[in-house]
């Protein structure tokens, strides 16, 4: 099975198919042509949304070009329903901001578009990609050294008529 995933997505991807090999793909906004129908999956965690959402479908195409006839795709984004419901609370997550805004430790990390499940399927739709299954859970993330649940969407794509 061959798995592509970015350098940020490379350890939920050998978490999701242990024992697989996982290219790394270094720029997530371009893949290369070379890459092109050959991945049974690719995982991408946090990548949409560091993209202006003006380019959403455009990446979103080039992304499902690398996968094989039958692959799929594993899109991984924080939830702006939760960030927003955070926000009005008496007592917000202090993981709040890292999941709007990105770390901001380097400067590939920063967000410059949120998605709600809604909307991040909407654009899925509008890629010409189907939508296999679609959830939102738990995920852990660390801000200076505390750990903090906060709330991601996960969708799992297969390609249409692209």
């Amino acid at each position: 099975m061959k798995i592509l995933a970015t350098k940020r997505s490379k350890a939920i991807a050998e978490a999701m198919f242990p024992g697989e090999t996982v290219k790394v793909l270094n720029n997530p906004a371009d893949p290369p042509k070379g890459y092109s129908g050959k991945y049974d999956h690719a995982v991408f965690l946090n990548e949409l949304c560091r993209m202006s959402i003006h380019v959403t479908d455009k990446v979103l195409k080039a992304w499902a070009a690398t996968l094989k006839p039958d692959g799929r795709m594993h899109i991984f984004v924080p939830s702006l329903e939760w960030c927003a419901d955070q926000i009005l609370s008496d007592s917000p997550s202090q993981g709040t901001l890292v999941e709007i805004y990105g770390r901001q430790t380097n400067s590939d990390e920063f967000f410059a578009s949120g998605f709600t499940m809604r909307k991040l399927r909407a654009e899925i739709e509008r890629a010409g990609l189907i939508a296999v299954q679609a959830r939102t859970g738990e995920q852990e993330v660390t801000v200076g050294e505390t750990d903090y649940i906060c709330e991601s969407h996960y969708v799992m794509v297969r390609s249409g008529d692209v």
